[in-house]
């Protein structure tokens, strides 16, 4: 029920256990899949003998960082909104003005030169 991608992987995985390698050789081997942090706790947790408080501990930290970015975007896009929509405006505001006013007039109503 997973993406090829993913299933993929996890028979290269599978493959290298199986000729004999450790876990973290056989993701180093996929290092284009497997992200080279968790490659290195693995190894570090398997030399300590604690692999599994090892995935415990990279299972909280993908958690966190992916509910960290979630709540940056949801954050960050109002705000965004907001900018374009101020943008608009006064991009508006600088049309209707060339079209309202004579070039050619004195008559500046902003005093922005605009």
């Amino acid at each position: 029920s997973s993406s090829k991608r993913h299933q993929a992987a996890a028979a290269a995985v599978r493959e290298r256990l199986m000729a004999g390698d450790t876990l973290a050789e056989a993701m180093q081997y996929r290092s284009d899949y497997f992200p080279k942090l968790l490659t290195q706790m693995v190894e570090a947790g398997e030399h300590a003998g604690g692999l599994d408080q090892t995935f415990a501990y990279m299972s909280r930290y993908y958690r966190d960082l992916r509910e960290t970015r979630g709540s940056f975007i949801r954050q960050i896009t109002w705000p965004a909104i907001q900018c374009v929509m101020a943008i608009g405006v006064v991009s508006l505001l600088i049309l209707l003005l060339g079209v309202l006013f004579d070039k050619n007039s004195e008559y500046d109503p902003l005093g922005w030169g605009l």
